[in-house]
């Protein structure tokens, strides 16, 4: 998710070819693994922003309790990823049902 651009002066962390990244889930990993601490992540209410991109992207609502807990990307993709009950992810993790 991250690389460094350009030289000297001009070096800078960001995606790969200084290329905004159609796969970014908002999960902030490159927030939490920048050696620069540039990138930023900002938790609005319904929203999270990925600063050094100007990514936002919706939140996901627990169908339980209400709480935002997630990005709705993230859950997308964590949803092709593994093979849970379609519902799993309409839950926030205090909320889904185990068993």
């Amino acid at each position: 998710a991250l690389s460094m651009s350009y030289r000297g002066t001009l070096k800078k962390v960001g995606p790969p070819f200084d290329e905004p990244s159609d796969k970014c889930i908002g999960c902030g990993a490159c927030v939490f693994v920048c050696p620069t601490d540039c990138i930023g992540l900002t938790q609005m209410v319904e929203k999270r922003r990925i600063e050094r991109w100007g990514t936002e992207m919706d939140m996901a609502r627990c169908k339980s309790c209400g709480t935002l807990f997630a990005p709705k990307q993230q859950l997308d993709a964590f949803r092709k990823l593994v093979n849970l009950p379609d519902n799993f992810y309409d839950y926030c993790p205090s909320c889904r049902p185990m068993g």
